[in-house]
């Protein structure tokens, strides 16, 4: 973990979580491939009721009018709900919520599962985006390798597939929360650059954010080590 996050690796948190989301929207475009139309909405059922739980979640926290909740439909999940009584804050909160929700879960399943396997945390402050990017992979791989011949594994990649691939926010949500991203990032920023009573940002950026980030890049790699050969093989017969 970071003990203390200087002001270039708070930077660099911002460019993990960008590719946070990249990643998150390639894998859900691989695994819609390989099951087109409605199959992809029940393949994913489990990260689809995440996602929406988490919005609708967020909107009771932060005093939303929730006025319809739909799992399954042709355009995907949904909630649909009223402005936040916390304003610009609050609905913020609410879009982005899924990315926090689904992480969450992901503990949840590890935990459930028994696996043992220590996450790599992205050191924001190390040398650089590949060297980081080969340690979660590896971390991946050694997953794979070890339980692939057991039964209870392919029912857990099953649930870590359908959860990081709704992981990121619809155009909506992330429309949404954009300004409101941007504005933390700023506040932040003037933080850390005139080096100001930080603490429970860097707590926030540095440990849990962090340990979402790795987590979320770990397990989006592991579906699309899984799905991108399958999607391949469609392709191609």
């Amino acid at each position: 973990m970071i003990e203390d996050l200087p002001f270039i690796s708070y930077i660099v948190f911002f460019i993990w979580f960008i590719f946070l989301l990249l990643l998150s929207f390639i894998t859900e475009r691989v695994w819609a491939r390989i099951f087109p139309g409605m199959k992809y909405r029940f393949f994913i059922a489990p990260g689809v009721i995440v996602h929406e739980l988490s919005h609708a979640l967020a909107c009771l926290l932060f005093l939303a009018p929730i006025y319809k909740v739909s799992f399954f439909s042709r355009e995907g999940g949904f909630v649909q709900h009223g402005r936040s009584r916390f304003g610009f804050l609050g609905n913020t909160l609410i879009a982005m919520a899924p990315i926090f929700g689904i992480a969450l879960f992901l503990w949840a399943v590890i935990y459930w599962f028994g696996y043992s396997l220590e996450i790599k945390t992205i050191d924001f402050s190390a040398s650089g985006i590949w060297p980081n990017i080969s340690l979660l992979f590896s971390s991946a791989w050694e997953l794979i390798k070890t339980n692939a011949a057991t039964w209870q594994f392919w029912v857990f990649a099953y649930l870590v597939v359908s959860l990081v691939s709704a992981l990121a926010p619809s155009k909506k949500d992330f429309q949404n929360a954009f300004w409101g991203l941007i504005a933390f990032f700023l506040v932040g920023l003037v933080i850390f650059y005139f080096g100001l009573d930080s603490h429970f940002i860097v707590n926030l950026v540095g440990k849990y954010l962090g340990y979402v980030i790795s987590l979320g890049v770990m397990w989006q790699i592991i579906a699309l080590v899984i799905g991108l050969p399958i999607y391949l093989i469609r392709k191609i017969f």
